[in-house]
């Protein structure tokens, strides 16, 4: 059964039966991130520096010389083409078969933090038609990307969200997407002490109200998907 492996903030990878991995949005914070294993792909939702690291791509690359590298737009202009040209700027619905994952996207701007403004492009990932990820935004996949109860990884702290905010995405998703098998935290890294409480107070009273659980994932810390 494949794995999730959650690191710091915004970064996680999902690692197959047969060890071979995944990684989702390895930035500059994520700094627990190592590019040691086999990697068939990394998965880079947007361009900030939270979410993006052109240190732990080169890395990455040079452990794992055929990493296919997904990236929105934005990111895929920063990624330069001496280090790698396998890097896929993906369609939004259209599913790729990579050897030991399947990945398919959705969503396009990062979400607003003041009205009116733009941060960019953002796209947010399903893993083996799954694992849901939004990156920077409160879009969500369609329905038929997936194949099976979605884990739904709930971004909880950031300029661009307060904890209303992540209450309703999640109450979005369970209309949209079905019932979560399970629901974890990401983008938790920014806020202190208090914003975590909020979100250990307010969040599994909810996920009980909708039928699902919250797993608050220490970092480095890994669940069975």
């Amino acid at each position: 059964m494949p794995t999730l492996t959650k690191l710091f903030h915004a970064c996680f990878v999902v690692t197959a039966d047969n060890g071979r991995k995944l990684a989702v949005d390895p930035s500059e914070m994520a700094t627990d991130f190592t590019a040691d294993g086999d990697f068939d792909a990394v998965v880079f939702t947007h361009a900030h520096a939270d979410h993006f690291s052109l240190a732990h791509l080169s890395a990455l690359i040079k452990q794992n010389p055929a990493l296919t590298v997904f990236a929105s737009a934005d990111t895929a202009r920063l990624i330069p083409q001496v280090l790698t040209e396998n890097v896929c700027v993906p369609e939004t619905g259209t599913l790729y078969q990579l050897t030991n994952f399947t990945v398919s996207f959705f969503g396009s701007r990062h979400a607003h933090i003041i009205a009116g403004d733009d941060k960019g492009d953002n796209i947010g990932v399903v893993v083996n038609q799954q694992l849901v990820y939004s990156g920077d935004s409160f879009e969500l996949p369609e329905p038929e990307q997936l194949k099976a109860a979605p884990v739904f990884a709930l971004p909880t702290t950031g300029p661009w969200l307060k904890i209303g905010d992540s209450v309703d995405m999640l109450r979005a998703a369970v209309q949209k997407l079905g019932v979560p098998k399970l629901v974890f935290p990401i983008h938790d890294g920014i806020g202190g002490d208090f914003d975590a409480k909020m979100s250990q107070q307010i969040l599994p009273e909810e996920a009980e109200k909708l039928g699902t659980q919250i797993r608050f994932l220490a970092p480095n810390e890994s669940i069975s998907l």
